[in-house]
């Protein structure tokens, strides 16, 4: 649908990649198996390390010890988790997108977001907001509505003007990072299919082979230095003060207005996308003395990149 249109081209642009890194860093890097979302503690049980059970330590023939010595503790298998089938509310949501209340439910949120996209896309899916995935985002919205009831002003599918849906899809975009990530590493070691299925039962022996074959390619590993150097290239958070961009961008306006009442161009106009503009405009600042724009070694270092990649305006 044209409303869940947003970002367009053969891949994203910078701006967004920008705005993932600094919302979720780890995006990028393989999750540590032990805080992968897709499982989860079996229902019942106390931790995912013990049986449950708090009597005392025993031998393997079923003597107590009297050692004084405590058994090394066996990891359990965790469970996927699984979609919840009764519809739920949400009073409160936050000037962010994410819900806040009740808390009972809120605790559970991200991984419900994790079901819904395991159980809708392939693993094999790319960047959940590329132009040509509006139907597939629709879909995805549909089953969140249909899990979940949010406040009136965000009971709808679409994205553009949606707070909560913009957010629970960069929720959903990095559960999709994680899972190839979880996935590949056991591709990696040599864990079977079946094995692989068990833990990850939406993926089809099709979408196994095809995801195989790129986790043991050429094109993988140089998927994966990509991301390195754009980890590199990542500046960290703005130094716009509390309102942020909301803050800045009238002022920003202003300026540029009366440059053009001046008969010049618009400040950091070499860049034709408003969102690449503003990052690397926040990342400027006024010398007190000079009164000139000055930035770090770093800022102009990523210039130098956006620059060489942006193609000429027709």
């Amino acid at each position: 649908m044209a409303d869940n249109d947003e970002a367009g081209g053969s891949g994203k642009p910078f701006w967004e990649l920008s705005q993932e890194m600094e919302e979720e860093p780890h995006r990028y890097e393989n999750a540590a198996e032990d805080t992968d979302p897709d499982y989860a503690t079996p229902s019942g049980v106390g931790d995912d390390t013990t049986d449950g059970t708090t009597g005392d330590a025993t031998t393997d023939d079923g003597s107590e010890r009297t050692d004084g010595s405590q058994p090394k503790r066996q990891r359990k298998d965790r469970r996927p988790n699984v979609l919840g089938t009764v519809k739920e509310e949400f009073t409160e949501v936050s000037s962010t997108g994410h819900p806040t209340a009740p808390k009972k439910l809120v605790g559970g949120y991200a991984a419900q977001l994790g079901c819904i996209l395991r159980s809708t896309v392939s693993i094999n899916t790319e960047n959940l907001r590329h132009r040509d995935r509006g139907n597939l985002r629709n879909l995805l919205f549909t089953k969140l509505h249909e899990r979940y009831k949010f406040p009136g002003d965000f009971a709808n599918t679409r994205l553009s003007g949606n707070k909560v849906n913009s957010a629970a899809l960069t929720k959903m975009s990095t559960a999709l990072a994680t899972w190839r990530a979880a996935v590949k590493r056991m591709i990696l070691r040599g864990d079977s299919y079946e094995k692989i299925k068990g833990k990850n039962p939406s993926i089809s022996e099709a979408d196994y082979l095809e995801f195989k074959i790129k986790c043991e390619s050429n094109a993988s590993a140089e998927s994966s230095q990509w991301g390195k150097d754009m980890r590199d290239l990542n500046l960290g958070v703005h130094k716009l003060g509390p309102g942020g961009y909301r803050v800045a961008e009238p002022k920003w306006d202003k300026e540029d207005a009366e440059r053009a009442a001046q008969g010049l161009p618009p400040l950091f106009d070499k860049y034709h996308e408003k969102q690449t503009r503003n990052y690397v405009r926040a990342r400027y600042k006024v010398d007190p003395v000079t009164k000139e724009l000055t930035t770090d070694p770093k800022v102009k270092d990523l210039e130098r990149v956006l620059v060489r990649n942006t193609p000429p305006r027709n």
